[in-house]
């Protein structure tokens, strides 16, 4: 445990190194530990091989196969096999519902993610968009749900209305999420401006 904590300080200050080395000793150490592979698994996707990384993120998913979805999302970008990738994902939005579910608030932007990222991924390996259409559709009206404040869902959308050859439905799914985008910012900006208002009617006083 000290070592999972240890390496999991040393990435968390750049010490990339000595953080995979605990976080390898940590798996040597105590090989059934499902959340030294974990850790470690996931250092490796964002600092390592992705070649080291998926060998470890399948041994942490062998140990672990119904708990933390960080593991399976992982394995979904970095497999180059397709179906396998949508499978990994598959789980990974499964557990994440089951958070959700359970009441974890966090949960609910998770999905808004995973269900794009899955929408993706069948839209990039099928053979024919038709085959897949109808379940990315569900997918993303699932993270539009689940995250209303997102625009990625439309980004997706539009993606998925281009591959079927419906570019009008296409453009106003952009123009949807770029309004979502320009709001976002717009409410940052009032905030904003609402704060220099106020310094103003300090500096009058």
């Amino acid at each position: 445990e000290n070592l999972i904590d240890s390496g999991n300080e040393h990435l968390a200050m750049d010490r990339v190194e000595e953080g995979l080395n605990d976080l390898r000793k940590a798996c040597a150490l105590v090989p059934d530990s499902a959340d030294a592979w974990d850790a470690y698994g996931m250092a490796l996707a964002e600092f390592g091989a992705p070649d080291d990384a998926i060998k470890v993120l399948k041994r942490a998913a062998q140990l672990s196969p119904n708990i933390g979805y960080e593991k399976f999302m992982y394995l979904g970008q970095l497999l180059d096999d397709g179906e396998a990738a949508a499978t990994c994902t598959r789980q990974g939005l499964a557990l994440i519902e089951h958070q959700a579910a359970h009441g974890d608030e966090d949960a609910h932007d998770r999905m808004c993610g995973a269900c794009c990222a899955l929408a993706e991924q069948l839209m990039g390996t099928a053979d024919e968009v038709e085959a897949v259409a109808d379940e990315c559709d569900s997918l993303l009206m699932r993270a539009r749900e689940a995250d209303g404040r997102s625009a990625e869902p439309l980004q997706c959308l539009a993606s998925l209305r281009v591959l079927q050859g419906r570019s009008d439905e296409a453009l106003e799914a952009l123009r949807q999420s770029m309004a979502i985008w320009r709001y976002g910012r717009k409410g940052g900006a009032s905030k904003g401006d609402d704060d220099d208002d106020d310094d103003d009617d300090d500096d009058d006083d």
